[in-house]
């Protein structure tokens, strides 16, 4: 039974990744987009612009994902029986723990962004379409 259990071991910390990390990403993509780089309207901004704020976005959310899905990793395989262990046993000095850091930030401009850029203009072409069909 403990097999079917150790799927919920660290639930919390990918509940807290999700639940906040969310409001960061989609939130921070946002805020840049319209605060930093000026843009009045989502739907009409320049593509440059998407894409840097779609880095950015993926650039705080990763910074904030990454001790979560660590923390949920080491609780997880059993080599910590806490995260209050973990924090006494300094892992963050471990090399392991910097270059994973390293490869998720690459990996999380690339993809996360992507993945945003991909979401606005889909929802765009979607609600222009609906104000379309909504006019006729």
């Amino acid at each position: 039974m403990q097999g079917v259990r150790k799927i919920y071991t660290g639930l919390q910390y990918t509940i807290l990744r999700e639940a906040f990390g969310l409001g960061i990403y989609y939130g921070g993509f946002h805020i840049f987009l319209r605060n930093v780089l000026g843009e009045k309207d989502r739907e009409n901004a320049k593509f440059r612009n998407q894409v840097a704020s779609a880095i950015f976005a993926g650039l705080i959310y990763n910074m904030w994902a990454y001790p979560f899905d660590t923390f949920k990793t080491n609780v997880q395989s059993g080599r910590y029986k806490t995260v209050s262990s973990m924090i006494k046993s300094k892992f963050w000095q471990e090399k392991a723990v910097k270059q994973g850091a390293a490869i998720l930030l690459m990996r999380g401009l690339v993809a996360d962004s992507i993945s945003l850029i991909v979401y606005e203009n889909a929802r765009n072409m979607v609600e222009k379409a609906v104000r379309k069909t909504e006019a006729e």
